[in-house]
């Protein structure tokens, strides 16, 4: 179903014939072509707790080859539920869809032409970066994740003024404009491997 600039996608219980679920999708062809973002996910009452939020992700991921970037509203992002379900995807808990940070970076920036290219390349491998991909405007890095000491959301692996903060918009720092955002994205374990040439 089509709503303005959204797609919804909806989990039916055909048995009792009861809405389970939907999330909202968009374009996010700006980042990667192909490329979705999710927002607002619900799985009512009755059907909580029984995997169908990971489900709707692993068809979305394994099952249509779609890679999902976690909300990416500056405002709003990830409610604190969207976070506690990234971090079990993250952990494996949702079989076949790996989890990764991502940083954007504007190749076209003031700060992008102000260092030397290498610099950016060896903090990108200190970082951990694998490319997922790029453009004649971007580079588009993932890097490794995992749960705060609060376990209540996902941090770098590895901490670098490139990672900056995942779910809000980075800060001018050390590297002034050149991260142009950082976030969350799913893909499926093959989808991947065959953009980074690494397994996850």
């Amino acid at each position: 179903m089509r709503l303005g600039d959204f797609k919804t996608l909806t989990v039916v219980d055909t048995k009792n014939k009861k809405m389970a679920g939907k999330i909202y999708l968009s374009s996010a062809d700006n980042v990667i072509p192909g490329a979705v973002e999710t927002s607002d996910l619900f799985v009512y009452d009755d059907y909580q707790r029984q995997g169908i939020a990971g489900g709707i992700y692993r068809l979305l991921t394994v099952d249509l080859g779609k890679i999902v970037f976690g909300d990416r509203d500056p405002e709003g992002g990830q409610t604190p539920e969207a976070r506690q379900l990234w971090i079990k995807m993250a952990q494996g808990l949702v079989p076949g869809v790996i989890v990764k940070g991502y940083v954007v970076i504007d190749i076209e920036s003031s700060s992008f032409a102000y260092f030397d290219e290498d610099i950016i390349v060896n903090a990108i491998m200190k970082l951990g970066g694998e490319w997922l991909y790029h453009d004649n405007r971007k580079w588009v890095v993932a890097f490794n994740t995992m749960p705060n000491q609060a376990r209540s959301e996902l941090i770098a692996a590895i901490k670098t003024p490139i990672s900056g903060k995942i779910y809000i918009n980075p800060e001018r720092g050390d590297y002034g404009d050149l991260v142009e955002e950082a976030g969350l994205v799913a893909m499926s374990e093959q989808r991947f491997q065959s953009l980074t040439g690494f397994q996850p």
